[in-house]
């Protein structure tokens, strides 16, 4: 990978890089130039300097995801995140290169900068994007969009840009497929299963509007346009794709309000749903609720729900009637986790599993063992943070 970003100082003489460092953070704290970059470009700059891995330290006196050496870090005041670039997270990273590109320009980085156009992309790399809701993962199970037989996930990027992930069938991933951008425009993106009985699992996504739209999967991994499903899902704060839990086999959705109280709309069969049917209340004691598929081989999928207070994990069993057993406690530890979602069966054993991302964006999964519980941990990747 190619080896930068240390300040553009004298060889003959280390202490005028003492003060290059000081006089370019002036610099920068003046204005520079005024440049930008958007997120996807940042993006592409990282994947040329580091393979795009943000947290990476090989030692070799560059670090992170843009390949910032510790003296450029220290004069552009990025101890403030961390000590060291691949200890801060990717969006501070790409905030300490923004000052670096403000004061210095695309030269910084003289083979990567060029390439990707860092210099010639004058977007805002942090526009205004609505957070995901209170409890939605950014990290999405989406079953089988790709009809592999194993299930898949898309995350949604601070870009606003929308990604898949492959089920490989042995637990483990492909890299990601942009699907697109304008994604942003949502606090919520739901997978839902099949509700237009395609044999494809389907998307859903709840505009700022509290309207709620359709993507219907292709079957080769990608959607359609949006459908317009109505307004006046603002009404709840989570919303959940439960797959199909009244046995009709259409998928169904489960929905909370700010009372806690839990509906049903039950899946038509044409990408439309039923009117809501209250199938629990207290239910605002979980900040996470998780479609999770069928746990327990039962045919029914089930549910599994979070309380953040004490880290406890519960699975509620689908009945097959639409509504939900009582609570079982999965343990506890759970409150690590910035984003847990249940993608369906990743490693081809006829259980659903898990998947879930900690604070550092390390993702994790976890497999289904057929009678409700899963299996320990098995890390699977690096750098989810990237999803908010």
């Amino acid at each position: 990978m190619p080896r930068h970003l240390s300040l553009t100082l004298p060889r003959a003489r280390k202490a005028a890089g003492v003060l290059a460092a000081a006089a370019l953070a002036a610099s920068a704290l003046a204005g520079g130039s005024a440049s930008a970059a958007s997120l996807a470009t940042w993006d592409k700059l990282a994947e040329c300097e580091s393979g795009g891995n943000w947290s990476i330290n090989t030692g070799n006196g560059y670090y992170g995801g843009i390949q910032f050496s510790l003296s450029t870090w220290q004069s552009m005041g990025g101890t403030q995140y961390a000590a060291y670039p691949h200890q801060a997270t990717r969006e501070e990273q790409i905030t300490v290169g923004e000052k670096l590109l403000d004061a210095a320009g695309e030269g910084q980085w003289p083979h990567c900068g060029p390439r990707v156009g860092l210099g010639s992309d004058p977007a805002d790399p942090f526009p205004t994007t609505p957070p995901m809701a209170a409890g939605m993962s950014p990290i999405v199970g989406v079953g089988d969009i790709n009809r592999t037989g194993v299930a898949d996930f898309v995350a949604r990027g601070s870009d606003g840009r929308l990604y898949s992930y492959m089920g490989k069938g042995d637990g483990t991933f492909t890299g990601r497929t942009d699907l697109g951008g304008g994604w942003n425009q949502y606090d919520m993106v739901i997978g839902v299963g099949d509700i237009n009985k395609t044999g494809v699992p389907d998307l859903l996504a709840r505009g700022t509007d509290g309207r709620l739209y359709s993507y219907m999967g292709k079957g080769d991994g990608t959607f359609t346009g949006r459908t317009d499903l109505g307004g006046g899902w603002n009404k709840y704060n989570l919303i959940v794709g439960a797959g199909d839990i009244n046995s009709t086999g259409v998928a169904d959705l489960i929905a909370r309000d700010a009372n806690g109280d839990l509906w049903a709309h039950m899946g038509v069969g044409d990408g439309t749903f039923t009117g809501p049917t209250k199938i629990g209340h207290g239910w605002n004691q979980y900040d996470t609720i998780v479609g999770v598929g069928d746990i327990n081989k039962t045919g029914v999928p089930d549910l599994l729900a979070r309380n953040k207070a004490t880290g406890h994990l519960y699975s509620y069993m689908g009945i097959g009637d639409g509504t939900l057993s009582g609570r079982t406690d999965l343990g506890a530890g759970w409150d690590q986790y910035t984003a847990i979602t249940g993608p369906g069966d990743i490693n081809s054993t006829g259980v659903a599993d898990l998947i879930a991302r900690d604070g550092s964006g390390d993702l994790y999964t976890y497999m289904g063992i057929g009678d409700g519980k899963f299996t320990g941990r098995t890390k699977a990747g690096h750098g989810y943070n990237i999803y908010s």
